[in-house]
């Protein structure tokens, strides 16, 4: 999925936004460009998953809830991982 987002934001920057933003920008509400915006990601968003299969067969799936955080305990305790997702988490982040 990472391959195929980044082949749809270099072609996105190579060569289909500044037509489309010129496009956007011909309207009379100003709004316009953040709607193709808007619609771009979407596409972007949906494209992959509409387009391509999922690789792995059935029966190798795992079967675990959708939204397990179980393994979270263990990564936070973890030397090299729990810094960087502390850092994540601080508000501090958020800060100006």
């Amino acid at each position: 999925m990472g391959i195929i987002g980044a082949a749809f934001e270099i072609a996105f920057v190579l060569g289909g936004v500044p037509p489309i933003g010129g496009f956007a920008r011909t309207g009379t509400v100003p709004q316009h460009r953040r709607y193709v915006a808007a619609g771009l990601s979407v596409l972007n968003f949906v494209s992959p998953i509409s387009c391509c299969r999922e690789s792995l067969h059935v029966d190798l799936r795992a079967t675990r809830p959708l939204l397990d955080l179980s393994h979270l305990p263990r990564a936070l305790r973890h030397e090299k991982l729990a810094p960087l997702m502390w850092a994540w988490a601080s508000p501090r982040r958020f800060a100006g």
